[in-house]
């Protein structure tokens, strides 16, 4: 698996959701934790940073990290629909320009 930059996932997760990737550095956008913790799960996966340096990076608390990747890694798990078809959208999305 390639290793992406932290950027560059953000502006996937980002492009997928319609807003700019500023969105997921505000502290005010605690409104939608689930893009959040959708990004926070294609950051772990394809950096290999540690939920500090994300947390860190996108202004929240490593817990709050750990936290999010767990909540997409047991829905992916559990078979929820939503979070199953917006982890493969964003994914294909990810593996079209990682393979280009």
């Amino acid at each position: 698996m390639q290793t992406l930059k932290r950027q560059e996932i953000v502006q996937f997760v980002a492009d997928y959701f319609g807003e700019v990737p500023e969105y997921f550095l505000s502290t005010k956008n605690h409104d939608d934790a689930y893009r959040r913790r959708i990004c926070f799960y294609f950051i772990r996966k394809y950096t290999g940073l540690k939920h500090t340096q994300i947390g860190l990076a996108l202004r929240v608390d490593d817990t709050t990290v750990k936290t999010g990747v767990k909540y997409i890694t047991d829905g992916l798990a559990n078979g929820v629909e939503r979070i199953k078809r917006d982890v493969e959208a964003i994914e294909s999305e990810i593996n079209k320009t990682v393979s280009a």
